[in-house]
């Protein structure tokens, strides 16, 4: 299986700069920060202004889950 990844840097909106990529992508995949009102329950708003926008498939990964080292 031959995967490319590509990363580059660019300065404008986030949102509008990802999804323009993905008019050549056949996968977009975005982490989100989950720092809404409700972190687990929304998306940051630049992983919902890509999902609005993309022209391929989204994969949003979720941010790291903060656990609680105590033992039950």
């Amino acid at each position: 299986m031959d995967i490319t990844v590509e990363v580059e840097v660019d300065v404008g909106e986030p949102p509008l700069l990802i999804a323009a990529k993905t008019r050549t992508s056949a996968l977009t995949v975005i982490g989100t920060q989950g720092s809404g009102a409700v972190p687990s329950a929304l998306l940051d708003s630049v992983s919902l202004g890509v999902l609005n926008n993309a022209e391929c498939p989204v994969l949003v990964a979720p941010a790291e889950a903060k656990h609680d080292d105590t033992e039950r």
